[in-house]
């Protein structure tokens, strides 16, 4: 079976690559015979780290460019978006009617991905939570349709479509509202990864083959001790004898959403929290979650923020390495606690019997810590003060365990083993 996923946006982010991983071990172990073409948002880095895969230039990279501070990207001119998509669409209507796929572009990066959706017997939207609106500027040409234009390229060229455990959410206007149905109600399945995202898709009335289905990174397994050594004797030399180790993340969500006004709120709250741990003994230890491709992605930008304002430096440990995704999970699993903005270091830490603490920065946060179990565990990062997550964290030091999350990962971890079945049934291959 040939195979196109679409939509991934890059290897750099743990998150992003853990799903990917999990992604292909059940394609290459359920699919008999399967072909992989991955398209990417940031193609370097998968290159380079997936040299096994062919890698597509997903159109978010036709349409956007570095931006004069070199540390974001921002959109190309209107009429040269409006002039791809156009060159887009007909160059799929025309693939629709007659299977053929002329060259409409000079661009061989370009072509290369016609042929790619041209050949594909199934096309799979990789997991995630990308189906969300900034704001409801976020109009035809915004982040948000960029975002989703490979979805939209299959359902044209009609290719069986699968959208594998999403979050929905949030969407502001009606045109956000329509073109998310139009997906959904024309792909063969979309899975979402909690209750509040199929309750979306019910009141927009497209939900009638949307299915409940657990993040495809629950359940990895971590890698094992000979690959983690070095990083765990790297922590365990400079960690001033701690009573506990508490491992964190940290995000530049301003940078990211500049409708998010509270960045500086949020990290006094951390530094203000972090200050009560390393005052009991603690040692935290900032994990590099996420490192680009931009700099507003770069979370050990944010990590080395904070130390330099914490009242005990010495006892807040940066590891800036860039780990792939089995690997930092067994690293958080040398933790006694964790505290993640990233929803995915959340995600890991608990794979690894971590007591953990999620900030959400998204709905997609406290919809997956609901689904776990563990909805008390969730601070919302608009709200974010240090006196709640340090009550939160004393409690959870109490505590000491969430049965709940570990009940949630087995089943996880049974659950997507189903998926390749599904997907054979979707094309017709058993």
């Amino acid at each position: 079976m040939k195979v196109l996923l679409i939509n991934n946006h890059s290897v750099l982010n743990v998150g992003d690559h853990a799903i990917l991983v999990e992604t292909l071990r059940l394609l290459q172990a359920g699919v008999p015979q399967v072909e992989i073409v991955l398209t990417f948002n940031d193609t370097v880095s998968a290159q380079a780290m997936l040299p096994g895969y062919p890698i597509r230039s997903s159109p978010l990279t036709w349409m956007t460019r570095t931006a004069e501070d070199g540390e974001t990207t921002v959109a190309v001119a209107r009429w040269r978006q409006a002039g791809l998509i156009v060159l887009l669409v007909l160059q799929a209507l025309i693939y629709r009617l007659t299977h053929l796929t002329p060259r409409l572009f000079v661009d061989d990066r370009k072509h290369d991905l016609v042929r790619a959706f041209a050949a594909a017997e199934l096309v799979l939207a990789c997991g995630g939570g990308y189906i969300y609106a900034s704001g409801p500027h976020d109009g035809v040409l915004g982040g948000f349709n960029l975002r989703l234009i490979n979805c939209v390229l299959a359902v044209l060229m009609g290719k069986p479509l699968v959208l594998l455990p999403q979050s929905i959410g949030p969407l502001y206007d009606i045109p956000q509202r329509r073109i998310v149905q139009w997906i959904v109600r024309r792909a063969r399945l979309t899975f979402v990864r909690e209750r509040q995202s199929l309750a979306i898709l019910q009141a927009l009335g497209c939900a009638e083959r949307a299915l409940y289905a657990p993040d495809l990174a629950f359940g990895m397994t971590s890698a094992p001790d000979e690959r983690t050594a070095q990083l765990r004797e790297h922590v365990r030399a400079v960690s001033l004898q701690p009573a506990f180790l508490v491992g964190m993340t940290a995000i530049n969500w301003h940078g990211q959403n500049i409708a998010f006004d509270r960045q500086q709120r949020y990290e006094q709250a951390l530094i203000s929290f972090i200050d009560t741990i390393t005052a009991k003994g603690g040692v935290v230890v900032f994990f590099n979650q996420c490192c680009g491709p931009t700099a507003v992605e770069d979370d050990r930008l944010v990590h080395a923020r904070l130390r330099e304002r914490v009242a005990q430096a010495r006892r807040v440990i940066l590891i800036d390495d860039v780990l792939p995704p089995d690997v930092i999970q067994a690293a958080y699993g040398e933790m006694d606690y964790f505290v993640g903005t990233r929803l995915h270091s959340v995600i890991l830490a608990l794979n690894a019997g971590v007591p953990s603490i999620a900030i959400g920065y998204l709905q997609k946060t406290a919809g997956v810590l609901g689904a776990v179990g563990l909805t008390d565990w969730c601070c919302d990062i608009n709200e974010l003060t240090a006196e709640q997550l340090g009550a939160m964290f004393s409690r959870l030091q109490q505590q000491a365990v969430q049965p709940e999350a570990s009940a949630y990962v087995q089943r996880a971890g049974r659950t997507k083993q189903t998926l390749p079945a599904l997907l054979r049934m979707v094309v017709g291959k058993g």
